[in-house]
């Protein structure tokens, strides 16, 4: 069977959420695990002592995304993609105008759910992903491989995800800064992922058994990071 023919677009329906506890870093982590030290802030995902910090008022807030779609089929549930190697993952978000305020950083949080059937013995170093503008309209019911949105490349550099590690942040702060022109190139963010091995990624909370990583693996999730001018 072929890959359009096993294709499935799916829609999902999130609701924004407000300022989240922590962040995700793969260095340091400030997760609320391991939390920064007292004289230290968790900013852009790191542990920042007051001095290095880029904006000390940054407020951050996250949301989720409102419709997600991806040719790649879906794994054991609605909840989880398997994207295969140059597999798409498209995202759109509904972030409201931030107005005077200045755009530190932005990032785009994804986190794998681990299935022992997609990460074979002896894999390759870990999967390779990029966060790419969407620059043609799309509808979550109608994307297959022959009927998907062109992405384009940003200037932020590709996110390996090693194996150690459940998440990945991806800079999208270039894409961001495109969106108050409300220009209708711009139709949201893709993931693409780059690796021999399949990448299953949540698409929402989902419950996983295991001690060797987390018991619930988070949707993914958009980091504004917002400061005065």
């Amino acid at each position: 069977m072929g890959k359009a023919s096993r294709s499935r677009a799916f829609l999902l329906a999130f609701a924004a959420v407000g300022s989240l506890g922590g962040c995700l870093s793969a260095r340091p982590q400030c997760e609320l695990a391991t939390p920064c030290a007292a004289d230290a802030a968790c900013v852009a995902g790191a542990c920042r002592s007051p001095e290095a910090l880029p904006g000390r008022d940054a407020e951050r807030v996250a949301f989720a995304p409102v419709a997600a779609a991806s040719p790649d089929r879906v794994a054991d549930s609605s909840a989880v993609v398997r994207l295969t190697d140059g597999g798409k993952l498209l995202l759109r978000f509904a972030v409201p105008d931030w107005g005077t305020r200045r755009l530190v950083a932005a990032y785009l949080v994804v986190c794998r759910v681990r299935v022992a059937a997609s990460m074979p013995a002896g894999a390759a170093a870990g999967p390779v992903l990029y966060a790419e503008r969407i620059g043609d309209e799309w509808e979550p019911e109608t994307v297959t491989y022959a009927n998907q949105p062109r992405t384009f490349t940003t200037s932020a550099p590709p996110v390996r995800l090693e194996d150690a590690a459940d998440c990945a942040r991806l800079d999208v702060r270039d894409v961001l800064l495109r969106w108050p022109r409300r220009d209708r190139s711009d139709q949201g963010i893709a993931v693409v992922q780059r690796g021999p091995a399949p990448l299953d990624v949540a698409l929402a909370r989902v419950a996983t058994s295991g001690a060797a990583h987390a018991p619930v693996v988070p949707g993914p999730r958009l980091e504004l990071y917002l400061a005065p001018r």
